[in-house]
């Protein structure tokens, strides 16, 4: 028997009450190993879906199944920890400290882990995603010092450095210059197999687009409607 997805949404509905904004997804199966894009227009829903597969969103109807075990049906503890344990977030403003270093930043979620993951090993962790990322030399700086595409690199090592099951980026490269989208997505590749992660990601890029195994465009998976 093959192994269930890596992420799974079944009749999926979810309403934004104060815009009336309705998304709805039949069927969608992410599997272990495998990149996938997502596309479509602007407020097509589609950082809505990244956040329902997270489970930062919870929807009204339907299920959300993580390595085809409930998620979206945990209370908000469960399923806080387990976004934590298995799931790396890029988020599309980055999301990041001012008051924390970039080491502090990156490693922020081995710090809110129960129990916390912090050691010598993690450490090490967190240095390599820095020079892999060029950011060796930045690791006591704090975020506000830096660049736009460096702050996007500190967000991208962030989600990466638990080595989790599920990464999901919403416009991982959308503040990069060519050179650096083409080196972060091969890091977010290289890291995803590493682990046989499903990479998940959003975004307006038509560039990058061959460089993934499938692409989903919202308007053929999803059904999205204003009041």
């Amino acid at each position: 028997m093959s192994p269930p997805p890596r992420v799974a949404l079944r009749d999926v509905s979810f309403r934004y009450a104060h815009t009336g904004f309705l998304l709805e997804v039949a069927h969608l199966d992410v599997l272990a190993g495998e990149r996938v894009a997502c596309i479509g227009a602007s407020g097509s829903g589609k950082t809505t879906l990244a956040h329902l597969l997270a489970g930062i969103l919870v929807p009204g109807r339907g299920r959300v199944e993580l390595d085809g075990r409930p998620f979206s049906t945990l209370p908000d503890a469960a399923r806080r920890a387990r976004r934590l344990a298995e799931i790396g977030l890029v988020f599309q403003e980055f999301e990041l400290l001012d008051q924390l270093t970039v080491e502090e930043n990156v490693a922020l979620p081995l710090h809110v882990a129960r129990p916390p993951t912090w050691d010598a090993a993690a450490r090490v962790r967190v240095a390599e995603l820095a020079e892999a990322t060029g950011l060796g030399a930045l690791l006591r700086a704090r975020p506000r010092r830096l660049s736009q595409g460096e702050r996007q690199r500190v967000a991208l090592c962030r989600a990466l450095v638990t080595r989790p099951a599920l990464l999901l980026a919403d416009e991982p490269t959308g503040n990069l210059d060519p050179d650096n989208a083409d080196a972060a997505l091969a890091l977010l590749f290289e890291q995803a197999h590493a682990v046989d992660a499903a990479l998940f990601v959003v975004t307006h890029d038509q560039r990058l687009l061959e460089r993934f195994d499938r692409v989903l465009d919202m308007s053929a998976i999803a059904h999205g409607s204003a009041p």
